[in-house]
């Protein structure tokens, strides 16, 4: 079986300034197949690359071992980009009470049915109904059920 690297950025500028962030994800890049990011790694992928368009930027990243990128957007859905190809996810419309966890909780949904075959579309479409179910409860730690409520 082939060994997948996925990584999430999760960058947050108190903690970590951008240079070093950037330094940092250069030398991570070429051992990674999946990168997750979100809207607030935007200006980290645009340093990295020094691209200031936001497709452009992460296009540029599409190479070597690095297959996919996944850009999460919230409540505007998420976006896959694979080499000269994007592939976009729609919202799935509910009452949010608190999106704490839900990039955690894509993530992990996306990767379930990424490995066990499911198409690229099928993959984002079951990881962006799972993490908007989600928030739609209080705390980020899943709820038992949460799967069972979905299928």
């Amino acid at each position: 079986s082939k060994r997948i690297n996925v990584f999430d950025i999760n960058y947050r500028e108190n903690l970590w300034c951008i240079n070093s962030a950037s330094e940092a994800l250069k030398e991570a890049l070429p051992f990674l197949n999946i990168l997750f990011l979100s809207e607030a790694d935007l200006p980290l992928i645009k340093k990295v690359t020094h691209i200031s368009k936001t497709e452009s930027a992460i296009q540029s990243l599409i190479h070597g071992s690095l297959e996919q990128i996944i850009l999460k957007k919230g409540s505007k859905g998420s976006s896959l980009y694979l080499k000269n190809q994007r592939i976009d996810q729609s919202i799935t419309k509910v009452k949010s009470i608190d999106t704490s966890g839900a990039g955690d909780i894509f993530n992990g949904a996306y990767l379930t049915k990424y490995l066990k075959g499911e198409s690229l579309q099928d993959s984002l479409n079951y990881a962006g109904k799972v993490a908007a179910y989600h928030t739609t409860f209080s705390g980020a730690l899943p709820k038992l059920n949460l799967l069972e409520s979905i299928v």
